[in-house]
């Protein structure tokens, strides 16, 4: 009999540091809260707008999701798996924005997935002849 107490004694003694520890995570405040430092900008290309912009992370974190790249989507709504990239909500139109580079050089945002291989490029570091 006395095992059997002891047993339930710890089990209580478990369940109460249990909910304990619960209601300590959920009243912490969010350490990990993304950085709003534009040091850590990451370039972003909106073929709707055909323009390219920068967000922190704190800024892309509430719409950044994987989808397919717009420039490799059929008209059906079906297209290539394959072209599945990062995505956020453009702050301009609205639209599908995918992760883009940025020319070190001239600063020029583009996209290197971009479905013309012209524009796969900064325009500005070699033009097309």
């Amino acid at each position: 009999m006395q095992s059997g107490r002891q047993r339930k004694l710890l089990l209580a003694l478990l369940l109460i540091g249990a909910a304990g520890a619960a209601v300590w995570f959920a009243a912490s405040p969010a350490e990990d809260a993304s950085p709003d430092d534009p040091a850590l900008a990451k370039a972003w290309y909106c073929h709707r707008c055909d323009a390219g912009f920068l967000l922190t992370p704190a800024e892309y974190e509430k719409t950044i999701a994987r989808g397919m790249h717009p420039a490799y989507q059929s008209p059906e709504g079906g297209g290539d798996m394959t072209a599945s990239v990062l995505i956020v909500q453009c702050p301009t139109c609205g639209g599908v924005a995918v992760a883009a580079q940025r020319c070190e050089k001239h600063g020029v945002i583009y996209d290197p997935r971009d479905g013309d291989p012209e524009k796969r490029r900064c325009p500005q570091c070699d033009p097309p002849e």
